[in-house]
């Protein structure tokens, strides 16, 4: 039951959004590593992957996105 939420919060919930990678897009240059290392790992198998947060630094993921030369990088809608 949504009662005990305000609409505020189901609005703040439903504009919430997380960084993705489309590694078929991905150069391996590792700048998104080197911008935001918190969220951006190197995996064993030398893929990227991004840290599970409750929240983004949203500056720091835009600076991603912008120097990304893949343009591999960007905001997902969260579900």
């Amino acid at each position: 039951m949504l009662t005990n939420l305000s609409p505020s919060k189901l609005f703040e919930k439903s504009a919430m959004k997380s960084p993705a990678i489309e590694l078929s897009d991905c150069v391996k240059c590792g700048i998104c590593v080197e911008l935001h290392p918190s969220v951006f790992k190197l995996t064993d198998a030398g893929y990227f992957e991004i840290a599970d947060k409750p929240n983004y630094d949203e500056a720091k993921i835009e600076e991603v996105i912008k120097y990304c030369p893949g343009n591999c990088v960007y905001w997902e809608d969260d579900v």
